[in-house]
């Protein structure tokens, strides 16, 4: 995060309204590929995958990993492909909402080139709270020319809007648990606060004046508040209410991907309401934990609520389709991501040659 604020602090570019397509302008090759290195991505990834491989290495030993292990064999792939089917059906909500506020902010980028960047920044969902995903923003200055402040700030709203819909799933789903509506109320009052900061316009503003007079900030002061312009453009009611409705939609259905994995054991009793529950709220908390991808937080929590949710599931049962579920929603995303972001290399590439 420190780069992208130094980075902002010595680039951007006017948020008044366009009626013309972005400007392109000359940036060294360099610079481009310091920016977004794939071979620090591959790291970023490959430190991922060696935790994950952990977690999911703590959930079969606590579970015993020979219960696991039939749980396992006893499940049926067509569950999995059903699975799959309805997550690329929440990534087919959020690009067009990535569309949505694209189009909000005039800013112009080609059907394909918008598709390839979307899905390459699911790379980054392995990073706190998925703000890695900024490297959308990276990518589409290095071919849209598009200056990262300007487009920053959907990214920072696709997040706001993605913790808003994962408490809103909280909290309809926890209805039908006792107390399972308390389990939302921090993530609801952090994201509350966010929102009001995002909406109140005096209120942001006053804010970057207090941390203009920190003086490692004060050069990106401007940039910041130029971005905190187009963040608040993207939150005001109607903007606001279209990303959410995309973003309560699209995770949703990978809570009935969820519900879907869990009929593909032979026996795991689990209702639907019981499936988002735990679903949703896992993935809240690893969100609000900060942790890369929200990996501990999420499986831990996962695996724990289902069980809350379902008192006869079994520990075997309920650590299998925790695994599986990170393996579709999480793993399966980072997977499609880097194919996006190898086919943008290898187009450039070839252009370039």
């Amino acid at each position: 995060m420190a780069k992208i604020t130094a980075f902002l602090g010595n680039h951007g570019g006017s948020l008044a309204p366009r009626t013309t397509p972005c400007q392109l302008r000359p940036v060294p090759e360099s610079e481009l590929r310091a920016e977004a290195s794939t071979p620090s991505l591959g790291r970023g990834v490959l430190v991922a995958v060696l935790l994950t491989i952990c977690v999911f290495a703590v959930l079969s030993v606590a579970s015993d990993v020979t219960a696991l292990g039939q749980s396992l064999a006893s499940f049926r792939l067509s569950a999995l492909a059903a699975a799959l089917g309805l997550v690329l059906g929440n990534y087919l909500l959020r690009f067009l909402r990535w569309q949505y506020y694209l189009r909000a902010l005039e800013l112009r980028v080609g059907l394909r080139l918008s598709a390839l960047v979307f899905l390459a920044g699911f790379v980054m969902s392995v990073t706190p709270a998925k703000m890695g995903e900024v490297l959308k923003s990276f990518l589409l200055r290095e071919y849209q020319g598009i200056e990262l402040s300007r487009s920053a700030p959907v990214v920072v709203a696709e997040r706001l809007l993605d913790l808003v819909a994962l408490v809103l799933l909280v909290s309809l789903a926890g209805i039908a648990f006792p107390n399972g509506q308390l389990i939302a109320l921090p993530g609801a009052a952090l994201v509350a606060l966010v929102t009001v900061v995002c909406t109140l316009r005096p209120l942001g503003l006053w804010l970057l004046t207090q941390l203009g007079r920190v003086r490692a900030l004060a050069r990106s002061i401007p940039k910041l508040r130029e971005s905190y312009d187009a963040l608040y453009m993207l939150t005001r009611l109607r903007p606001f209410a279209v990303g959410a409705g995309y973003a309560s939609l699209g995770w949703a259905l990978e809570c009935v991907a969820t519900w879907c994995l869990f009929r593909g054991f032979e026996s795991a009793p689990m209702e639907i309401a019981g499936a988002s529950f735990g679903y949703a709220a896992g993935t809240l908390a690893g969100a609000l934990a900060m942790l890369p991808g929200g990996l501990g937080i999420a499986e831990l929590g996962m695996s724990g609520l289902f069980r809350v949710a379902s008192p006869t599931l079994s520990l075997a049962t309920a650590a299998a389709a925790t695994i599986l579920i990170r393996l579709c929603t999480l793993w399966f995303g980072v997977a499609l991501g880097g194919i996006a972001l190898f086919v943008l290399r290898a187009t450039a590439d070839k252009q370039r040659g």
